[in-house]
C-alpha cells in the first residue's frame, strides 16, 4: 500500500506542531484565575493583592472573614490567593454595625484589614505581610 505524499506532508507537519513546547515564560492558567468566595449577603466586593515585604505577590495567604448578622446568624469564609497574590470576595453585605474584619496570613506573617461597605462597597486592598 502506497500513501500519497499530500496526505503524508499533511501528517508530517500536523505532528510536528503538536510537538512544540509552550513558553517557558507563561503561567499555568489554573493559577491565573482569582479565587472567589461569595458570602451571598449583598453586593458589595473587597479585592485583595497580598504581598511579602519585598513586594513580591504570596501565593496561597490565607484571608479569613467572620460576618455576623441578625441576634445569632453568622457566615465564616476563607479563600487562598492565586500565583499572583490575589483573592476576592463577593456578596459581601452593603450595611454593616461594624467595620468587617478580615484576617491575612501566611506562614508566621499577618496582617488585619478592616472594611467599611458603607463607605466603600467595592474595596481593593494591597496587604504587605511582615
Amino acid at each position: 500500500m502506497r500513501l500519497n505524499p499530500i496526505l503524508l506532508i499533511v501528517l508530517l507537519a500536523g505532528s510536528l506542531l503538536a510537538a512544540q513546547e509552550t513558553p517557558k515564560n507563561s503561567a499555568p492558567d489554573a493559577s491565573a484565575k482569582v479565587p472567589t468566595i461569595s458570602a451571598d449577603r449583598g453586593d458589595c466586593t473587597a479585592s485583595f493583592d497580598v504581598l511579602d515585604d519585598k513586594g513580591k505577590p504570596v501565593y496561597q495567604a490565607a484571608i479569613h472573614v467572620l460576618i455576623r448578622w441578625g441576634v445569632a446568624h453568622k457566615t465564616d469564609l476563607t479563600v487562598s490567593t492565586n500565583y499572583y497574590g490575589k483573592a476576592e470576595f463577593t456578596g459581601l453585605p452593603i450595611y454593616s454595625k461594624k467595620a468587617i474584619q478580615f484576617d491575612v496570613k501566611s506562614g508566621d506573617k499577618q496582617s488585619i484589614v478592616f472594611f467599611d461597605p458603607g463607605n466603600q462597597c467595592h474595596a481593593k486592598f494591597t496587604v504587605e505581610l511582615r
